[in-house]
């Protein structure tokens, strides 16, 4: 089993602005609603593409059907946001992509008619983010300072994106960089991401963190994962992501051992496990 590409034509998202396409791979293209399946939306982090979870399918449980979208500037899918007024961190842009991503779960929904979500816990759309659903370092988004440099700001964009994929991939064993090199997109695009954030500055990032995790709506359900091998900003990150749940029953975290930055690919198997173990700690009939 693998991946089936299309595009979907989101249209003018904004007025003013050009129509949207995000290309995506599917592993069930017309599956009928009727079938009892849960949707996994899947969305890819910072420079590398939805070919990252293409090792993670074939462990799959027969009742989830994934769905993996690129985002604009990937491979396939609209160019980059150009903002009118490049404003601190360019909000804008990553608004914009925001924008992108609820209109393509209303395509999920309205076009491809997935299976909507069940008293018993069946159906239903799982949204799954690498490093907190769009940019990475992950700490950064709820605003955690670098405890180190992660790009060097004094090089050219293309050069800049090289050297942040290239230290993401330099601790991985060679004989896993095949699996995760085939995800590697455009280092401009990468260079952009960088620069595009959920706010001006940290104090304005953790403030919005804080208002949408301090308390989660009871009909919506977080599972946060972790890898111990991962970079310490994403460790940051879900230690903060798990305080400020604690105590929220429609919550759930767990810690993969070992693994990397890439464990989907490196690692699908307890990747898998992860995944759907948590989605069976929310109450989602899969995998069952």
């Amino acid at each position: 089993m693998s991946f089936i590409w299309s595009t979907a034509e989101l249209g003018t998202l904004v007025p003013g602005n050009e129509p949207i396409r995000l290309r995506y791979g599917d592993t069930h293209p017309g599956r009928p609603p009727s079938e009892r399946y849960t949707t996994i939306v899947a969305l890819h982090g910072a420079g590398f593409n939805d070919n990252i979870w293409l090792p993670w399918i074939s462990h799959l449980p027969s009742d989830v059907r994934l769905i993996a979208i690129n985002r604009r500037g990937f491979s396939g899918s609209s160019a980059t946001h150009q903002s009118c007024e490049i404003l601190p961190n360019d909000t804008e842009a990553f608004g914009r992509y925001t924008v992108d991503l609820f209109a393509f779960i209303k395509f999920v929904v309205e076009t491809l008619k997935v299976p909507d979500h069940k008293t018993d816990g069946s159906g239903g759309i799982v949204l799954l983010g690498w490093n907190v659903i769009l940019f990475e370092p992950a700490g950064f988004m709820v605003g955690i300072p670098f405890d180190r440099p992660l790009w060097d700001d004094s090089l050219p964009p293309e050069p800049l994106g090289r050297g942040f994929v290239d230290g993401l991939l330099q601790p991985l064993p060679a004989e896993k960089l095949p699996l995760v090199q085939a995800s590697v997109d455009d280092m401009l695009v990468l260079a952009h991401d960088l620069h595009s954030w959920n706010g001006a500055d940290l104090k304005e990032r953790e403030g919005l963190a804080r208002t949408a995790f301090t308390q989660i709506p009871p009909f919506i359900g977080l599972g946060i994962l972790c890898c111990t091998t991962t970079l310490t900003a994403c460790h940051q990150c879900c230690e903060w992501l798990t305080d400020i749940c604690a105590g929220q029953a429609n919550t759930t975290s767990r810690v993969i051992q070992g693994g990397n930055h890439f464990v989907m690919a490196t690692n699908p198997k307890e990747f898998n496990d992860a995944v759907i173990g948590s989605l069976q700690d929310l109450g989602v009939q899969v995998g069952v």
